[in-house]
């Protein structure tokens, strides 16, 4: 046999030999190198065809599945209005904040661009103080129901994160606000 083919075998049984007497120590190693760690996360986005089939948009969706539902903790603090509402059709629901108001009082629902888990409830009355001391959006105006609004707005902002960088994305999610 060849030389490269005897030092495969002594490789392969050196391995097996290890692993059966439970030296898993070259594993953890390789488990903790990062580029060890890059690949098997490429190799997994490669098995994931639905990507490559379906292109841009998805994998824009993908994205925000996986980190805008609860991992970003410090966000740029945008806010989007959903709508308004009385108090005691939401009350008991879990929001980062609920104004203290009766009942029937109206509230005025808001979250966070980036982390959906982030939902504010103010009450009417404080809402114009709410808005002149918060980054507020209001989403696209010809888009009347406030949950495509917030989505639409929310993968707008996450595209110009991806494609411009954040400085820019809050800039422009902003100055929109702005001419709205």
């Amino acid at each position: 046999m060849k030389k490269d083919i005897l030092e495969n075998i002594k490789q392969e049984y050196n391995d097996m030999l290890k692993i059966s007497n439970g030296d898993f120590t070259e594993i953890t190693e390789l488990e903790n190198n990062p580029v060890v760690q890059r690949y098997r996360h490429l190799l997994d986005l490669k098995k994931s065809r639905d990507l490559v089939e379906k292109g841009k948009r998805c994998i824009v969706g993908k994205v925000i599945e996986e980190y805008g539902h609860g991992v970003i903790k410090e966000s740029n603090n945008i806010w989007c209005l959903l709508f308004e509402t009385e108090a005691k059709k939401v009350k008991g629901s879990s929001f980062e904040h609920f104004d203290e108001v009766d009942e029937d009082q109206i509230v005025v629902l808001y979250r966070d661009i980036e982390n959906s888990f982030r939902t504010i409830a103010i009450s009417k009355a404080n809402q114009e103080e709410f808005e002149a001391t918060h980054n507020v959006v209001f989403g696209k105006p010809q888009i009347y129901d406030s949950s495509d609004r917030y989505y639409n707005t929310r993968r707008q902002f996450f595209e110009d994160c991806i494609t411009n960088g954040q400085e820019e994305a809050v800039k422009k999610i902003l100055s929109r606000h702005k001419d709205n």
